[in-house]
């Protein structure tokens, strides 16, 4: 459940895994979901030299922060993002680079409605 893309950190785990909140398991499947078809989107569009901190990368990052606020809003989304990029062995310029493309995924989205086909 707090596989959203490369494997849980700490900080998914303790979020999704409580004894206290049960019910942020399906919540994180679902954010796992969303990250897999963000994944297979990237893969689908972007050279594959660019998955990691290319523009494939990027895309990525905003793609799913874009599709996790349609799901749980700014702040929902904001917080699985930041859960995702908290790991002590993420680089501080990739965590910077990719906190920020997952803010601009969750400013488009919140600027559009869901299922908006012209978006």
């Amino acid at each position: 459940y707090f596989d959203y893309f490369d494997g849980g950190n700490q900080a998914e785990i303790d979020y999704c895994i409580s004894i206290l909140h049960p019910t942020r398991a399906f919540d994180c499947d679902k954010a796992r979901n969303l990250a897999e078809e963000a994944s297979a989107n990237a893969k689908n569009n972007f050279p594959e030299s660019t998955l990691r901190n290319g523009s494939g990368d990027a895309y990525r990052h905003c793609y799913w922060s874009g599709l996790l606020t349609f799901e749980f809003g700014v702040s929902g989304a904001k917080g699985f993002g930041d859960r995702h990029e908290d790991h002590p062995n993420n680089p501080s310029g990739e965590k910077a680079m990719d906190l920020n493309n997952n803010n601009v995924g969750r400013t488009v989205a919140s600027q559009i409605k869901k299922g908006d086909k012209n978006a």
